[in-house]
């Protein structure tokens, strides 16, 4: 597989994740309303990631991701990070339907880096890339419209990737809940609304309202409260009873498949921190707790 990536990457021009990201981003908020997909469309989507996530070298098996890309609207095209060479899974420049951002790593750890509120939850898109990168993650996936976008009939919510069902974000989640045993770790922001006190940093959940003592996300609580000392990092259900992630459709499905969810909140001046250090307290935590 090395040696075919060589061949490709030799051939054409190698565009940055980061690049294609910010590419991916930018829409004309005003005008743009969101249509979901179909049921055919999502399937579709669930069979093309299962597909990304097995790729194997023949170059067959890679033409027929191009080809099922194609069918849902999306390019399927190299990058690469700082971590290597990766599989990027995006909208074309001239199209928007919402239908998010996605990156594949072939020997990448179990980590698959999720932030559905790239918009809303600022800077949480990047420290997503960064993270991806630092912790050699299997797969990124992103938003790529804002959450509040609203539908032709007026409705909002719709596209809120994190809670509605009917999205390929979402059927991306199951369609590499198919072929993998991913260690999912959402990325989210809190403002000062959520009443919690200056000093606390991050709020960790597993989605369920009891997680388990020694469960995963316990352990990236405690691997990212030494990273982040004095500053505190609560654990909902133990020791937070906001910011729970109890309705958020990927932690479901991951739990229903007996996969490993992490849903992290962050502050405000702990995402600005992240951005200013290209992530690495955040990834350190994730790589620890991982660790067997």
């Amino acid at each position: 597989m090395i040696y075919l990536l060589t061949l490709c990457f030799a051939a054409t021009p190698v565009a940055s994740l980061e690049r294609l990201f910010a590419d991916a981003l930018r829409y004309d908020r005003p005008a743009f309303r969101y249509l979901a997909p179909d049921a055919a469309e999502q399937s579709a989507a669930r069979e093309l990631v299962t597909a990304l996530a097995r790729l194997a070298s023949e170059p067959a098996a890679i033409d027929a991701c191009r080809d099922m890309a194609r069918r849902v609207g999306l390019a399927l095209t190299f990058a690469r990070d700082r971590a290597g060479d990766v599989w990027t899974l995006h909208e074309p420049l001239a199209k928007r339907a919402g239908s998010g951002f996605y990156a594949f790593r072939q020997g990448g750890s179990r980590w698959c880096v999720q932030a559905p509120h790239a918009f809303f939850d600022q800077g949480t898109g990047e420290i997503a890339l960064a993270v991806f990168a630092a912790v050699r993650g299997q797969s990124l996936f992103t938003n790529t419209v804002h959450r509040y976008t609203p539908s032709p009939s007026g409705e909002r919510g719709a596209i809120d990737v994190a809670h509605a069902e009917g999205t390929l974000f979402l059927a991306a989640t199951e369609g590499l809940l198919a072929a993998t045993t991913p260690a999912v770790v959402q990325l989210h922001g809190f403002g000062d609304t959520e009443g919690l006190a200056p000093d606390i940093a991050a709020v960790v959940s597993n989605g369920s309202a009891r997680p388990p003592a020694t469960g995963l996300a316990a352990r990236v609580r405690g691997a990212l409260a030494r990273q982040l000392a004095p500053e505190r990092v609560l654990l909902y259900g133990v020791d937070a009873d906001v910011l729970g992630a109890t309705t958020n459709i990927e932690g479901r499905r991951v739990r229903a498949a007996h996969g490993e969810f992490v849903h992290i909140e962050m502050s405000g001046a702990l995402r600005r921190r992240l951005l200013a250090n290209d992530a690495e307290p955040l990834a350190a935590a994730l790589r620890e707790a991982l660790q067997p």
